[in-house]
C-alpha cells in the first residue's frame, strides 16, 4: 500500500555567508513517515525523471513490493536496518564496523530525502553524536590506536553549522592516530550554496587530512551550480571521490554510468564506489538483481578506461568490510 505523503517542503536557500544550511530533521523513529524533502534546486528539476525518481515516491504500480506492473524477480528480504548500523554502535552516534575506522552520525539532518536512503528508519533522536561527547570520542580513539580514519556521516555532516564542524575537525586533528577524515555528503550536489566562505576556510584549513566523498548518481545532477562548487573544491586541492547507488530507472545502464564517470572525472572527481542497493524497507522499487547489475558492470568495464570504473560493492551488514562484487 502506498504511503500517504505530505507535500514536499522547500528548503530555504542560504545566503552566501550564512553559517548553516537550515536543514530539517529526519524522522526519529522507525514507524514515522519518511517525508518528501527537496531543495529549490532539485524541485526545479523534477521534470527530469532521473532526478525526480530519486526524491519522489512512485505510484503503487511501479513498486515491486506491491506486485504491480513493474514487479521484478523475487525480491530479497528488505529490512529496517539494512546495513546493521545498530549492531555496531559502540556509543551514541559512533559506529565501529571496520578495523581501522569509525563512523560518526555527525548530524541527523539532510537537505533532501533520497527515497532509497538506508537510514530512513534510523533512530536519530537517540543515536546522533553529540559534540558534548567529544572527550569520550578522543578517549576512545586513544584507547584504539588502530583507528586511523574517521568517517563523518549522518544525515549529512555538512548540515552542521561551521562552528560545530570546526569543533569536530579540531578534535579529530588533535588525535595522534587519526590520519584521515572522510566527509560523506550529498549536500553540495543539492544545495551548492552551502559552500560559503566559512566552509571554504574550514576545508582549506584541514585539507591535508580530508577526503570529500560526493554522492551523485546521474549526470543530470551535475547542474551548473554544482559544477561551480566542484571547481571551487578542486581549487582547494581537496581529494574528491564519488559514490553512486545502482538504482532501477535512474542509472541502470552502462551508458548512464559511463557518462557520469566521464563527467565527474572532467570536474576532478574520481569514481569510487558503485553500491548495490541497500535492501532497506521502502526502497524496493529501486532494486536491480545481482545478475543484471553484474552484466551492466561488465558492459561498463568494456566501454571505458579502468580508472573510470568504480568498484561494484555491497554492504552486507554482517561483514566488517565492503563486499566487492566485481565482474562476477
Amino acid at each position: 500500500m502506498q504511503r500517504a505523503m505530505p507535500p514536499p517542503p522547500d528548503l530555504k536557500p542560504m545566503t552566501p555567508d550564512s553559517d548553516t544550511a537550515a536543514p530539517q530533521p529526519h524522522p526519529p523513529q522507525q514507524d514515522t513517515l519518511f517525508p518528501h524533502k527537496l531543495t529549490p534546486l532539485i524541485k526545479a528539476r523534477l521534470a527530469q525523471p532521473e532526478i525526480a525518481r530519486q526524491f519522489i515516491d512512485p505510484s503503487p504500480s511501479a513498486d515491486p513490493s506491491t506486485g504491480g506492473a513493474a514487479t521484478s524477480a523475487a525480491l530479497p528480504a528488505f529490512k529496517h536496518d539494512a546495513v546493521a548500523d545498530t549492531q555496531y554502535l559502540v556509543h551514541r552516534g559512533i559506529i565501529r564496523k571496520y578495523h581501522n575506522r569509525i563512523l560518526l552520525i555527525a548530524s541527523s539532518h539532510c537537505a533532501v530525502h533520497c527515497r532509497y536512503c538506508f537510514r530512513q528508519h534510523f533512530d536519530y533522536t537517540s543515536q546522533t553524536f553529540d559534540l558534548a561527547d567529544l572527550p569520550l570520542l578522543t578517549d576512545y580513539l586513544a584507547q584504539h590506536p588502530e583507528i586511523d580514519e574517521v568517517i563523518l556521516s549522518g544525515g549529512d555532516p555538512l548540515t552542521l553549522k561551521n562552528r560545530q564542524l570546526a569543533l569536530l575537525l579540531e578534535a579529530l586533528q588533535a588525535s595522534t592516530t587519526v590520519r584521515r577524515i572522510r566527509i560523506h555528503s550529498r549536500l553540495l550536489s543539492v544545495l551548492p550554496e552551502r559552500l560559503n566562505k566559512g566552509l571554504i576556510a574550514l576545508l582549506s584549513q584541514y585539507r591535508p587530512m580530508l577526503l570529500l566523498v560526493m554522492h551523485i548518481n546521474h549526470r543530470s545532477e551535475l547542474l551548473p551550480e554544482v559544477k561551480t562548487a566542484l571547481h571551487t573544491l578542486r581549487g582547494l586541492e581537496l581529494r574528491l571521490l564519488n559514490q553512486s547507488v545502482l538504482l532501477r530507472g535512474v542509472n541502470d545502464s552502462a551508458s548512464s554510468l559511463r557518462e557520469l564517470s566521464e563527467a565527474l572525472f572532467a570536474l576532478g572527481v574520481m569514481p569510487y564506489y558503485l553500491n548495490l542497493l541497500d535492501e532497506v524497507k521502502g526502497a524496493e522499487h529501486f532494486y536491480v538483481p545481482d545478475t543484471t547489475a553484474q552484466q551492466i558492470y561488465r558492459d561498463l568495464a568494456a566501454s571505458t578506461s579502468g580508472y573510470l570504473v568504480p568498484k561494484l560493492v555491497r554492504d552486507a551488514g554482517e561483514d566488517n568490510f565492503k563486499r566487492i562484487i566485481g565482474l562476477g
